[in-house]
């Protein structure tokens, strides 16, 4: 009975990756100290931050064993493909953790939003729990604020070297003609984002916009929610 979670099932070694195949076929597990085996029913969960097919090609994992367990395979993209489910995780995230520490903090300001959506988010969820952790131990109060952040994060903004001035004219302008507003608003704002290197929240200032309205709109649109920015 229950659940059997193997995290990085990838860097299991040959041998264990034999005599897990083989507990998983027979159904039967020998307890240390025994001679016979039982029968042994549980759901199992395996996870792998490398692609698991990737390692069956190079040799390192067992094409069989893969097999056998790849019957409901689960994608989880990382935060940075995420788009606004960012900001939601962060901020149900402070909410349980101010729950237990006792801190005031209910929500996120606007600029740190789109500090959290543009950041390139490399540790994954443990980075961003940790940058709350941090928050959270070191202030207090009803909103995080950018002056609240670690060091390395309140810099996000400027140092992804998009230019904040306004959008020239011209690239605002061109082949408007003939355009419904809705098209219009489209070719403005993929000006804008082009204008500002991809930095969506740099192109939101251009625009005089919040940077979820882009977001929102890239979305629906059906674009990358990050937008052409690269880290």
């Amino acid at each position: 009975g229950g659940t059997l979670l193997l995290d990085e099932i990838c860097t299991l070694s040959l041998p264990m990756q034999a005599r897990l195949l083989n507990m998983l076929q027979s159904g039967v597990i020998t307890p240390i100290g025994t001679t016979s085996g039982r029968p042994a029913e549980f759901r199992l969960i395996c996870t792998s931050t490398v692609d698991p097919r990737t390692e069956v090609q190079a040799g390192r994992f067992r094409a069989d064993l893969f097999y056998r367990l790849n019957v409901v395979p689960i994608h989880l993209p990382p935060l940075r493909a995420r788009g606004l489910d960012v900001v939601e995780i962060a901020e149900t995230e402070l909410d349980r953790l101010c729950a237990r520490e006792g801190r005031d903090f209910r929500t996120l300001s606007t600029e740190v939003k789109a500090i959290f959506l543009d950041h390139a988010w490399p540790g994954n969820i443990r980075e961003l729990m940790n940058v709350l952790w941090n928050v959270i131990v070191l202030h207090d109060g009803p909103m995080v604020h950018v002056s609240d952040l670690p060091p390395y994060l309140r810099g996000v903004r400027k140092t992804q070297g998009a230019p904040s001035a306004r959008v020239p004219s011209h690239m605002m302008q061109d082949s408007f003609a003939g355009l419904t507003l809705a098209e219009i608003e489209r070719r403005a704002i993929e000006a804008a984002i082009t204008y500002a290197g991809g930095s969506i929240p740099s192109a939101a200032r251009a625009l005089g916009v919040s940077p979820s309205t882009l977001y929102r709109k890239l979305e629906g649109w059906g674009r990358p929610v990050r937008g052409a920015h690269k880290h």
